[in-house]
Protein backbone atom coordinates (compact mmCIF):
# COMPACT_ATOMS: atom_id res chain seq x y z
CA UNK A 1 0.00 0.00 0.00
CA UNK A 2 1.34 3.32 -0.66
CA UNK A 3 0.22 7.00 0.33
CA UNK A 4 -2.04 9.01 -2.42
CA UNK A 5 -2.53 12.33 -2.41
CA UNK A 6 -6.28 13.06 -2.68
CA UNK A 7 -8.06 16.59 -3.68
CA UNK A 8 -10.43 18.26 -1.23
CA UNK A 9 -13.69 20.43 -1.52
CA UNK A 10 -12.14 23.23 -0.39
CA UNK A 11 -11.46 23.67 3.30
CA UNK A 12 -13.15 20.46 4.27
CA UNK A 13 -9.80 18.96 5.12
CA UNK A 14 -11.58 17.76 8.26
CA UNK A 15 -15.16 16.29 6.83
CA UNK A 16 -12.69 14.01 4.26
CA UNK A 17 -10.70 12.39 6.53
CA UNK A 18 -13.34 11.50 8.83
CA UNK A 19 -15.57 10.42 5.86
CA UNK A 20 -12.04 8.02 4.83
CA UNK A 21 -11.57 6.73 8.37
CA UNK A 22 -15.47 5.76 8.78
CA UNK A 23 -14.20 3.74 5.36
CA UNK A 24 -11.53 2.20 7.27
CA UNK A 25 -8.21 4.11 5.41
CA UNK A 26 -5.82 5.68 7.22
CA UNK A 27 -5.82 9.40 6.23
CA UNK A 28 -3.01 12.30 7.22
CA UNK A 29 -3.21 16.02 7.31
CA UNK A 30 -0.54 18.24 8.45
CA UNK A 31 -1.13 21.33 9.87
CA UNK A 32 0.58 24.58 10.47
CA UNK A 33 0.01 27.49 12.43
CA UNK A 34 -1.77 29.99 11.44
CA UNK A 35 -0.36 33.34 11.09
CA UNK A 36 -3.34 35.27 10.08
CA UNK A 37 -5.58 37.40 12.07
CA UNK A 38 -9.27 37.00 11.53
CA UNK A 39 -11.98 39.70 11.62
CA UNK A 40 -12.66 40.25 15.00
CA UNK A 41 -8.86 40.45 15.55
CA UNK A 42 -8.43 36.64 17.27
CA UNK A 43 -6.09 34.31 15.94
CA UNK A 44 -7.72 31.64 14.09
CA UNK A 45 -7.16 27.32 14.92
CA UNK A 46 -4.20 25.52 12.65
CA UNK A 47 -4.51 25.47 8.79
CA UNK A 48 -3.14 22.68 6.31
CA UNK A 49 0.01 23.02 5.59
CA UNK A 50 -0.98 22.00 2.16
CA UNK A 51 -4.55 23.33 1.83
CA UNK A 52 -6.84 21.45 -0.28
CA UNK A 53 -5.11 18.50 -0.08
CA UNK A 54 -4.81 15.34 1.98
CA UNK A 55 -2.51 12.00 2.09
CA UNK A 56 -4.53 8.82 2.43
CA UNK A 57 -3.06 5.38 2.42
CA UNK A 58 -4.96 2.75 0.74
CA UNK A 59 -4.92 -0.07 -1.42
CA UNK A 60 -5.33 0.97 -5.00
CA UNK A 61 -6.84 -2.29 -6.44
CA UNK A 62 -9.11 -3.18 -3.48
CA UNK A 63 -10.31 0.75 -2.24
CA UNK A 64 -9.64 3.22 -5.21
CA UNK A 65 -13.47 3.63 -6.10
CA UNK A 66 -14.38 3.90 -2.35
CA UNK A 67 -11.87 6.87 -2.09
CA UNK A 68 -12.00 8.54 -4.88
CA UNK A 69 -15.86 9.02 -4.45
CA UNK A 70 -15.80 9.26 -0.50
CA UNK A 71 -17.63 12.36 0.81
CA UNK A 72 -15.50 15.72 0.56
CA UNK A 73 -12.83 14.18 -2.09
CA UNK A 74 -12.65 15.40 -5.56
CA UNK A 75 -10.55 12.87 -6.71
CA UNK A 76 -7.44 10.81 -6.05
CA UNK A 77 -4.61 13.19 -8.04
CA UNK A 78 -3.05 11.97 -10.86
CA UNK A 79 -0.58 12.37 -14.02
CA UNK A 80 -2.58 10.90 -16.62
CA UNK A 81 -2.74 7.31 -16.35
CA UNK A 82 -0.62 7.65 -13.21
CA UNK A 83 -1.48 8.00 -9.44
CA UNK A 84 0.42 10.51 -7.06
CA UNK A 85 1.67 8.55 -4.52
CA UNK A 86 3.87 9.77 -2.00
CA UNK A 87 6.89 7.47 -0.48
CA UNK A 88 6.05 6.41 3.39
CA UNK A 89 9.53 7.71 4.30
CA UNK A 90 8.45 11.38 3.53
CA UNK A 91 4.80 10.74 5.50
CA UNK A 92 7.03 9.95 8.25
CA UNK A 93 9.14 12.75 7.83
CA UNK A 94 6.58 14.87 8.36
CA UNK A 95 5.11 13.45 11.06
CA UNK A 96 7.86 13.29 12.70
CA UNK A 97 7.94 17.09 12.91
CA UNK A 98 4.40 17.53 14.44
CA UNK A 99 4.04 17.99 17.82
CA UNK A 100 1.24 18.98 19.22
CA UNK A 101 -0.81 18.26 16.12
CA UNK A 102 1.66 20.96 13.89
CA UNK A 103 4.27 20.48 11.94
CA UNK A 104 7.10 22.30 13.58
CA UNK A 105 10.55 23.74 12.27
CA UNK A 106 13.39 24.61 14.37
CA UNK A 107 15.03 28.03 12.82
CA UNK A 108 18.61 27.53 12.70
CA UNK A 109 21.30 30.18 13.00
CA UNK A 110 21.76 30.12 8.91
CA UNK A 111 21.92 33.98 8.29
CA UNK A 112 21.33 35.97 5.05
CA UNK A 113 23.63 35.27 1.89
CA UNK A 114 24.98 32.14 3.72
CA UNK A 115 25.41 29.10 1.15
CA UNK A 116 23.13 26.09 2.09
CA UNK A 117 22.93 22.73 0.29
CA UNK A 118 19.26 21.60 -0.47
CA UNK A 119 19.18 17.66 1.90
CA UNK A 120 15.72 17.18 0.71
CA UNK A 121 13.29 17.10 -2.23
CA UNK A 122 13.26 17.36 -5.91
CA UNK A 123 16.05 19.80 -5.57
CA UNK A 124 18.25 17.52 -3.08
CA UNK A 125 22.11 18.18 -3.67
CA UNK A 126 21.58 21.90 -5.40
CA UNK A 127 23.47 24.46 -3.72
CA UNK A 128 21.36 28.18 -3.10
CA UNK A 129 22.16 31.28 -0.74
CA UNK A 130 19.87 31.75 1.75
CA UNK A 131 17.28 34.77 1.57
CA UNK A 132 15.06 34.75 4.07
CA UNK A 133 12.75 32.87 6.69
CA UNK A 134 9.25 33.03 5.68
CA UNK A 135 7.00 35.35 8.65
CA UNK A 136 5.29 32.93 10.80
CA UNK A 137 5.89 29.85 8.68
CA UNK A 138 8.69 26.98 8.45
CA UNK A 139 9.60 27.74 5.20
CA UNK A 140 12.34 29.21 3.42
CA UNK A 141 12.96 31.72 0.17
CA UNK A 142 16.57 30.58 -1.40
CA UNK A 143 18.16 31.60 -4.75
CA UNK A 144 19.10 28.66 -6.58
CA UNK A 145 22.73 29.16 -7.80
CA UNK A 146 23.64 25.59 -9.75
CA UNK A 147 21.91 26.60 -12.82
CA UNK A 148 22.15 29.61 -15.70
CA UNK A 149 20.85 32.60 -14.05
CA UNK A 150 19.05 32.99 -10.11
CA UNK A 151 15.98 32.02 -9.13
CA UNK A 152 14.03 31.95 -6.15
CA UNK A 153 12.24 28.40 -4.70
CA UNK A 154 10.47 28.14 -1.37
CA UNK A 155 10.45 25.88 0.26
CA UNK A 156 10.77 23.79 4.04
CA UNK A 157 13.79 25.00 6.11
CA UNK A 158 14.18 21.61 7.41
CA UNK A 159 15.42 20.44 4.14
CA UNK A 160 18.37 22.69 3.98
CA UNK A 161 21.99 22.60 5.58
CA UNK A 162 24.90 25.04 5.86
CA UNK A 163 27.66 24.05 2.81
Amino acid sequence: MHWYVLHIKSRREKFAILNLQRLGVEAFCPLIKNSKATDTGSQAGPEPFFPGYIFCKFDIGLQYRMVNYASGVVRVVGFGSTLAYVEEEIIESIKLRTKSGLVTFNPSSITIGQEVRIQEGPLKGFEAVFESYLKDSDRVALLLTNVSYQTRVIMDGGNIAVV
